[in-house]
């Protein structure tokens, strides 16, 4: 007789959180998990075949493992509205990946991940308007707010939003950083926050890239993959350009006399920017009005596309490898491990698959 992991339940309850996962989910929850509860027709495949879906038994599940969620009354098929409900799903599942199960909004929590359709299902009024952004993570200093930057997007109106953001009080009174993503690489990622080839006539809207010079905050690039999720749990560490700044430099450490930069070398007075977060605003800024070489540290993956960028401009670039980043910071180079104890309902008991009937029916798709 199955017992439900909470890895497995889990898994079930993001599918009906998001109403759809991607169908390339399996890189963040586990192949077999979603064969699993396909099997069990507690999830299936929609009819665009974008996406996996909660089965009407998938949700008498989750309601039973303590998670009630209500159905959609209507499926969305293949549309706009289904691309964006799946660039959300995509942030979620890389948000899982890094940090796990941080999906309960409550204040308490060490680090906790708002998505944006929290408060555009509110009946009763919609706190974000027509805001574009994807969602908040909170972190105990630092609130992150994340952007899906999609191919061909229209570009957003920065000062709208940030007005928003403030006004609603969603920052949580914490220091905000901007997160562009929606991307798997870094060139791809900064050429779709550029200008769109084509633009909606009558489109006031700044293209993200421009928007980034209007942002009264910092905006980091972090692509939406394997290695995004290593740089933005790196970002996330706390005075983490310091520490690093400190153990390339050594003795030669030198503290930075200007905000703009991390540190300063002793013999040379130069000073070195540790750029892994990709904060392309704070480099040009960094270059401006110095009459000395600009050394930015960053990745590997990142230094061919931010060259492009600095061209012209009076800087050194250094490769540091990210484990090494990551040993120095303290990082376990894998990401959380997906819990495969049982999952026990609120009052206590084990979920037995064998109790819902019709449990091994394949389920008709949508």
């Amino acid at each position: 007789m199955l017992i439900f992991t909470i890895a497995e339940i889990e898994a079930l309850y993001l599918a009906a959180w998001c109403k759809d996962i991607p169908i390339n989910c399996t890189e963040t929850i586990k192949a077999e998990i979603i064969t699993l509860l396909c099997n069990y027709n507690l999830l299936r495949k929609s009819k665009s075949g974008l996406s996996y879906r909660a089965t009407p038994l998938g949700y008498e599940l989750l309601s039973k493992a303590g998670y009630p969620l209500k159905q959609d009354k209507t499926y969305l098929g293949k549309s706009d509205a289904l691309s964006r409900r799946l660039h959300i799903a995509e942030i979620i599942l890389f948000i899982y990946r890094i940090f796990g199960n941080v999906f309960q909004n409550t204040k308490s929590c060490e680090i906790s991940f708002v998505p944006s359709f929290i408060f555009r299902r509110k009946e009763a009024a919609n706190l974000l308007g027509g805001n574009r952004l994807t969602g908040f993570l909170y972190t105990p200093n630092v609130t992150y707010i994340l952007y899906y930057i999609a191919h061909g997007n229209d570009g957003l109106y920065p000062t709208v939003e940030e007005r928003t953001i403030m006004g609603s009080g969603l920052h949580r009174n914490k220091e905000i950083r901007i997160i562009y993503t929606g991307q798997s690489d870094l060139p791809s990622l900064i050429k779709a926050a550029g200008k769109p080839a084509e633009k909606k006539q009558k489109s006031t809207t700044l293209s993200f890239l421009d928007s980034m010079d209007v942002f009264g905050c910092p905006v980091y690039f972090v692509p939406l993959s394997e290695m995004g999720a290593r740089q933005f749990r790196i970002i996330c560490q706390p005075n983490y350009e310091i520490i690093l700044a400190r153990h390339l430099l050594g003795n030669e450490y030198r503290p930075a006399v200007f905000e703009r930069y991390h540190a300063l070398h002793k013999t040379t007075g130069e000073p070195f920017i540790i750029g892994i977060g990709c904060n392309l605003k704070s480099f040009d800024q960094a270059t401006s009005g110095e009459d000395k070489p600009i050394h930015i540290i960053l990745f590997q993956y990142q230094i061919s596309a931010v060259k492009k960028m600095l061209a012209g401009l009076d800087t050194v670039l250094h490769p540091i490898d990210i484990e090494d980043a990551e040993k120095v910071l303290g990082i376990p180079h894998d990401f959380c491990s997906q819990d495969d104890s049982p999952c026990r309902t609120p009052e206590g008991g084990f979920i037995h698959a064998p109790s819902f009937k019709g449990y091994r029916k394949s389920g008709e798709k949508n």
